[in-house]
């Protein structure tokens, strides 16, 4: 949880729906696990591909009827959300960065974060901002954090954003309203994870350490793929100088979200920052002897 970057200033106030008339979804709807649904879809796509290749055409044609019965049996903002989930999460060349971005800024859009579990299991195998796929892991990785500031209330979500203005503020003074914000949101949705991040942002800035790790651990156990919330344990346990947990919590981090480069600098150097602690505490304890 470094300190927050701007969202490309984005805030919408109305949680609309994904079709984008502020009407709820359907129950089915909002129940679905969208990414079985992708994970099955493209099964049957991978077996299009070798019945086509077989040249068994009568078998790819019965495998293309039984997935459009699988998209029609999904509600329309199902269908939407699916299809832009695809074109973004995508291995390869098969999409264009063009194309994928557009995915990207709709799902931001539309503000539904039953996209999220699709959008970390792609960011899982995403080759990083130093490999091929380095605009498509920053899309992943933009798209998860603003969806992560998404609650099932809208004025939570504007209390979000009002801590975050007051981090802003220059010195101390901004940061405990901040934290006086931030606390209030955990209290109204205990159950909004990025609330819990949030805070534990503040405490970390304002070096309370012991504080800012337990709201990670709630942010944790609310989402445990929170890229930003292991990266900030790692680097609270560093500055407490615990770092054995310290590794732990950025080995999570970077199979959550392998991109995240700083943090693999930081955990090749541990054992040395290890070392020099410890020298450090030698060398105090024989001054005070």
């Amino acid at each position: 949880h470094p300190p927050p970057r701007p969202r490309h200033g984005r805030h919408v106030a109305a949680n609309a729906a994904a079709a984008g008339e502020g009407e709820s979804a359907p129950a089915d709807a909002v129940n679905v696990d969208v990414e079985a649904v992708r994970i099955a879809l493209g099964l049957l796509d991978k077996r299009i591909v070798m019945a086509v290749a077989a040249e068994d055409f009568a078998s790819a044609a019965k495998l293309r009827d039984e997935r459009a019965a699988s998209l029609k049996s999904l509600t329309p903002q199902v269908q939407i959300l699916v299809t832009r989930l695809d074109r973004l999460c995508r291995p390869g060349g098969s999409v264009s960065s063009e194309d994928r971005a557009v995915a990207a800024n709709a799902l931001v859009e539309a503000r539904d974060t039953r996209a999220l579990p699709s959008l970390a299991a792609a960011l899982r195998v995403s080759p990083g901002h130093s490999g091929g796929g380095s605009k498509q892991h920053a899309l992943l990785e933009m798209t998860m954090w603003e969806l992560f500031a998404v609650s099932a209330d809208p004025a939570v979500d504007a209390r979000l954003q009002d801590g975050v203005l007051a981090m802003r503020v220059p010195g101390r003074e901004g940061l405990e309203l901040a934290l006086e914000i931030f606390t209030e949101v955990t209290s109204l949705a205990p159950s909004f994870a990025e609330g819990w991040n949030k805070r534990a942002t503040v405490n970390y800035l304002l070096r309370d350490f012991p504080a800012a790790v337990e709201d990670c651990r709630r942010t944790l156990e609310l989402n445990a793929s929170h890229f930003g919330a292991l990266s900030g344990m790692g680097l609270c346990y560093l500055n407490l100088q615990e770092f054995a947990e310290a590794d732990e919590a950025f080995a999570g981090a970077l199979r959550a979200n392998p991109g995240m480069e700083e943090i693999a600098v930081y955990r090749r150097k541990l054992n040395d920052m290890r070392i020099l602690a410890e020298e450090e505490q030698t060398r105090r304890r024989e001054m005070a002897a």
